[in-house]
C-alpha cells in the first residue's frame, strides 16, 4: 500500500535514524489534487472521489499503524513509543476554518498519551490538540495557533 519513501521512513524509524517524518500525499494517481476537492461544489460534484480519497488516507494510516506496531521497540514497539496524526489541513474548504477538524492521535508517545478516548471538539480550534501533543512531548505551552488552550492527552 504504502510506497517506497513510506517504507523507507518507517525502516529509518526502525534503525533510529529518524525522530519525526511528515507523510504528506501531493497527487494521488489520476484523483484531482487533494486540496482542490475540499470546497463545498467540489464535493458535490465529484464525491465519489473525496469518499475515495479519504478511505485511501485512512487505509495508508492503518497500514503505517500496523508496520510501527510490529516492530519492537524498548519494552514495547515502535507504535507505543510513536505520535501519530490523522487529519485534514481544515474542517471547511470553503472557509478554511480550523474549527470541528475531526483529529486522530495515534501511539503511545512513550508512555504520554493514553489512548482509547473521544474527546468532543466542538467549537475548538485543532490548536488546542497541538498544544496537547505538545505538552505531552515535554514541550509546556498553553495555547498553539488559534488555539484557546490545550488538551489533555497524558
Amino acid at each position: 500500500m504504502m510506497d517506497m519513501e513510506d517504507t523507507t521512513t518507517t525502516l529509518s524509524f526502525s534503525a533510529q535514524l529518524k525522530k519525526i517524518s511528515s507523510l504528506i500525499p501531493v497527487e494521488i494517481s489520476h484523483w484531482s489534487r487533494h486540496h482542490s476537492i475540499l470546497d463545498f461544489e467540489t464535493i458535490i460534484l465529484h464525491w465519489s472521489q473525496f469518499v475515495q480519497q479519504r478511505r485511501w488516507f485512512v487505509q495508508q494510516f492503518v497500514y503505517l499503524l500496523e508496520q510501527l506496531n510490529a516492530r519492537p521497540e524498548d519494552s514495547g514497539t515502535m507504535l507505543d513509543n510513536s505520535i501519530v496524526v490523522l487529519c485534514s489541513e481544515v474542517a471547511d474548504g470553503n472557509t478554511h476554518s480550523h474549527y470541528d477538524l475531526p483529529i486522530i492521535v495515534a501511539g503511545g508517545g512513550g508512555g504520554n498519551i493514553r489512548g482509547g478516548r473521544l474527546f468532543n471538539m466542538e467549537n475548538c480550534s485543532h490548536g488546542n490538540v497541538w498544544a496537547g501533543l505538545a505538552n505531552a512531548m515535554g514541550e509546556p505551552i498553553s495555547s498553539f495557533g488559534s488555539g484557546s488552550g490545550n488538551i489533555e492527552l497524558s
